[in-house]
């Protein structure tokens, strides 16, 4: 069958209408003859998805040699940076991650490293700028085609991290996520470069990277396994690697998940005494067969945790995590089901509140000097009495019955 000339014209014509059409990627393949055109712009810096760049991406990508002027303080998109709406903002550079997986992304992680470590290292700019790095390399050697890749990296992907980092003089916030197969590459890597990152002020690490912490030597801020949550498991080897690493470093504000142990909250006040914010999370545990009355084993976590002498501010976890006799309220969404369900969630709600009170009489009992403290990241108000003695204010405080009806209405 011959195809006349106005019809190829009339296809052409409708390719050309989709291209211009703001239409999801998806949709817009389905038309598109050939690969999308490659943006002028690094990639490392379109990763960033600040919200200026998403409005303006296309207007910045018609600049003449648009990667040397966005790496080079001194072009004119920096001089004029803030000025207008359309203007480079001067926080481009604050955060960058290399994250091969993430909402809308996913790249094999040994080559998206290597890809972003070189184009930070060409760009001035954002080595000078860069406040927070957030890394997290999933590796796909548990796929097939055509992501599958091999566990352990090639040597210059370790190489090319252990020469930018120390690059990045102004950085204040790690996250660094690596594997536990590939850690000890990366720690060969960083001590035949001999690298340390005393800017470093935060740092949040997936299990296995204790190494790295001491490189860090002024950290005040350690996050464990709320980063990189997946690689921690639930025993504790990795949280004491850690734990033993903060030795004469000054750490202030400890965030940890565990499934605690005394021994667990000694070791921290054997290695980070000096604390002043801790917040534990996860169940506390009494590993002691003997039974105990409710309450007790709270009572003695607080006694070591009485032994921290600038300890201010303490963040407990939720009320069933407590040890005092509750469990929590049924798992299951369908025992909330129906009129007889949100009744039964009230009394949950009801059961939650009270262990909570009396979860904060304990801690204050024993922590008198606290300023702050909180349990399942719920903050009493503390005010003093006529008596002398504090009196502890919630949202349920005097109203409980009218507080669970606005959770579970009828």
């Amino acid at each position: 069958m011959r195809v006349k000339t106005y019809h190829i014209l009339l296809l052409a014509y409708a390719f050309s209408v989709v291209e211009s059409l703001y239409l999801p990627s998806i949709v817009q393949n389905i038309f598109r003859i050939g690969p999308p055109a490659k943006s002028p712009i690094p990639q490392f810096v379109l990763d960033i998805n600040h919200r200026w760049l998403k409005d303006n991406e296309k207007i910045l990508a018609r600049h003449p040699d648009i990667e040397r002027q966005l790496c080079d303080k001194s072009s004119p998109l920096w001089q004029n940076a803030d000025k207008t709406s359309k203007s480079l903002p001067s926080d481009l550079f604050r955060k960058l991650n290399i994250n091969n997986m993430r909402a809308g992304v996913s790249r094999p992680s040994w080559q998206n490293a290597h890809d972003r470590l070189r184009e930070m290292r060409s760009c001035p700019a954002a080595l000078h700028d860069v406040r927070h790095l957030r890394i997290n390399m999933l590796v796909h050697d548990w796929e097939g085609p055509p992501y599958i890749e091999d566990t352990m990296p090639p040597p210059e992907v370790p190489q090319l991290l252990a020469e930018v980092l120390p690059s990045m003089y102004s950085l204040e916030i790690l996250g660094f996520g690596v594997t536990e197969a590939s850690s000890p590459a990366f720690e060969k890597a960083f001590a035949e470069a001999n690298v340390t990152l005393p800017s470093i002020t935060i740092f949040r690490s997936a299990a296995h990277n204790d190494w790295l912490l001491s490189r860090c030597p002024n950290v005040k801020r350690m996050d464990g396994p709320n980063y990189h949550s997946w690689s921690w498991g639930l025993m504790n080897p990795e949280r004491v690697a850690f734990i033993n690493n903060m030795r004469d470093m000054p750490i202030k504000n400890l965030d940890l998940y565990a499934r605690w142990n005394l021994e667990l909250v000694e070791k921290i006040l054997d290695n980070a005494p000096n604390i002043t914010t801790l917040t534990m999370d996860g169940p506390l545990n009494w590993t002691n067969y003997m039974k105990i009355p409710v309450g007790e084993a709270l009572k003695r976590y607080l006694s070591i945790l009485a032994q921290f002498p600038h300890l201010e501010e303490l963040n407990l976890p939720r009320s069933e995590d407590l040890d005092l006799g509750f469990e929590g309220g049924h798992w299951c969404g369908n025992a909330y089901e129906g009129e007889n369900g949100r009744a039964y969630g009230r009394m949950v709600a009801q059961q939650t509140a009270e262990t909570i009170e009396a979860a904060s009489r304990i801690v204050h009992d024993a922590l008198p000097q606290l300023k702050k403290f909180s349990i399942g990241g719920g903050t009493p108000n503390i005010t003093l009495n006529s008596a002398g003695t504090m009196d502890f204010s919630w949202p349920w405080t005097g109203r409980m019955e009218d507080w669970t009806y606005e959770i579970w209405p009828k």
